[in-house]
């Protein structure tokens, strides 16, 4: 009983969420995108999945996503995107953080994250203002990014 109610309070009073379960499907399509005011964002990327099931990572850093290059990755890097996003608990990510005492701020940095699944209700979109959620999911998620366009692009 007290487990139970304990389980049903964690959310209020500490404010965490529960995490949804992760889909047995593969990931179809994700981007990480950070923007802090100059022209082009300061990190975005995108995942997407073709219809021949083959991924393409497009890395619109520094540039307009329009014309950004992309590569293709192998399903290694998807995997463990999926690891990632269920050791730090990303499904269970809120819709948007924010906070007042930011919202005076001029040039701080905005974020978003979607994630979606193949045959799957389950997906994600979160965003913040000078906010981020708890953990490392966003920085472990750019820095795979990162270190695997550079691995492929050399």
């Amino acid at each position: 009983m007290k487990k139970l109610l304990l389980t049903m309070l964690c959310p209020l009073l500490s404010g965490c969420m529960q995490a949804r379960p992760v889909p047995d499907g593969p990931i179809t399509a994700m981007e990480y995108c950070v923007d802090n005011a100059t022209r082009y964002p300061t990190c975005h990327f995108v995942l997407r999945m073709d219809e021949d099931g083959r991924y393409w990572l497009t890395n619109g850093t520094g540039c307009d996503i329009e014309n950004a290059p992309s590569v293709e990755v192998p399903v290694v890097f998807v995997e463990q995107l999926k690891q990632i996003v269920v050791e730090e608990r990303m499904l269970a990510y809120k819709a948007e953080y924010a906070s007042w005492r930011h919202r005076h701020v001029c040039g701080g940095d905005m974020w978003r994250f979607t994630l979606s699944f193949a045959d799957s209700d389950t997906a994600v979109s979160s965003s913040g203002y000078m906010v981020y959620p708890k953990g490392n999911g966003l920085s472990r998620l750019e820095q795979l990014c990162r270190t695997t366009w550079e691995q492929i692009k050399g």
